[in-house]
């Protein structure tokens, strides 16, 4: 259900990193690490933003709204993403 519903948003990212028939190297970590920096940033990005609200410090907001829209890509792609998208996240695809 909720992968599901990750694909339905995040689907033309997800679509695009999946494209492709060239050969790929992938290893289980890659998706871990792709997880966990998607929170992280994600995380890091919530509290920037709040952070800058509360001190009435409006430019702090653009680098919140980056480091929230990056993690929540990386975080979709790490759980709904096939093994070929998480790959091409880290540039794991042949040329």
């Amino acid at each position: 259900m909720l992968k599901s519903l990750i694909r339905l948003v995040y689907g033309p990212l997800i679509r695009r990193l999946e494209a492709g028939q060239r050969a790929f190297s992938y290893q289980p970590s890659d998706r871990k690490i792709l997880a966990a920096m998607g929170v992280l940033f994600t995380l890091l990005g919530l509290g920037a933003g709040a952070v800058s609200i509360a001190m009435e410090m409006w430019g702090g907001l653009f680098p919140a709204v980056v480091f929230v829209g990056l993690g929540s890509c990386s975080a979709a792609t790490a759980i709904a993403g096939s093994d070929r998208a998480v790959a091409t996240i880290w540039g794991k695809v042949e040329k």
